[in-house]
């Protein structure tokens, strides 16, 4: 990868690890599914209109409906539906763990979905090592596994399987990297859409309640769908490119944990600790080995 691609990958990352900030400030005005589908849905509305895409997208869904509508399940849908009915059921030291490991399913699944992205030497080591960074931040630098096995096996279940619809939704796309006639830009935005009405629909289940009136939960809700827009416009970008391999290119998500906590200590006034700095140090290396050939 080159240093601007690099780059555009890390910026993505702490997008998505701010939206973790913004989530715990909209919550606890409305129900998990509805305020998820409502963020999924008006960030691929909001990517539409912006770039003028609409009447292209109703063209690409044309030609590429099943893949379109896998994809919207894959990486919206399911990912979002398991990965807060499970985060709901398992601690928070679980939780960080199963979904900070997600850049190694995506090496898994790519070693035998991808002919070009077998595991390597590096691979392993960046997954070990960033694996072990989240690890340590996760248990706060004490290496006691009570926690875990406190948890709800299905808790537990249900976020390895949103690890694992996330990681073939990466491989769907760079599957289909090849064909020039889809864009990236059409293509998440389309599925953002579907997957927040999807969601929505879901969400119906859910115990009702009443219209949030307070201003944070709108602030909280713009922030997301701006950042759900730029940060998977970004990685269908970067997926696209034909250079990259996208599991190395998911190493980077290790950053994400880690630059979750730093923010929450900045803005949500949550302590930052020692384990957060060697964990910090322990992803930077799996990031480094991963770019290894």
């Amino acid at each position: 990868m080159t240093l601007p691609m690099m780059l555009l990958a890390i910026f993505a990352c702490l997008l998505w690890a701010s939206a973790f900030m913004f989530i715990k400030i909209g919550m606890p005005y409305t129900t998990p599914l509805l305020f998820a589908g409502i963020r999924f849905f008006l960030a691929g509305i909001l990517v539409l209109v912006s770039f003028r895409q609409i009447k292209h997208a109703f063209f690409l869904l044309k030609r590429f409906p099943l893949y379109v509508l896998s994809l919207a399940c894959l990486q919206t849908f399911f990912l979002y539906t398991l990965f807060y009915l499970g985060i709901e059921k398992v601690s928070g030291v679980t939780a960080a763990i199963i979904i900070g490991s997600g850049p190694i399913s995506t090496m898994i699944l790519g070693h035998y979905f991808l002919k070009q992205e077998k595991i390597s030497l590096s691979k392993i080591m960046a997954g070990l090592i960033g694996f072990s960074g989240i690890t340590f931040i996760a248990l706060k630098g004490k290496f006691s596994f009570d926690a875990f096995f406190e948890s709800s096996f299905i808790g537990i279940l249900l976020l390895l399987l949103s690890n694992i619809f996330s990681a073939a939704a990466n491989i769907l796309v760079a599957r289909r990297k090849h064909i020039e006639s889809i864009s990236p830009i059409q293509l998440n935005a389309l599925q953002m859409s579907i997957g927040g009405i999807f969601l929505m629909i879901l969400s119906l289940t859910e115990p009702s309640k009443t219209i949030p009136t307070h201003l944070s939960f709108y602030g909280a809700l713009i922030f997301l769908i701006i950042i759900s827009a730029t940060s998977h416009s970004i990685w269908f970008y970067l997926i696209k490119k034909p250079e990259i391999e996208v599991s190395r290119l998911n190493t980077f998500k290790f950053i994400i944990p880690l630059a979750g906590a730093i923010l929450s200590s900045l803005f949500l006034a949550e302590t930052l600790h020692f384990y957060h700095l060697t964990g910090m140090v322990l992803i930077s290396l799996s990031v480094v080995f991963a770019q290894k050939k």
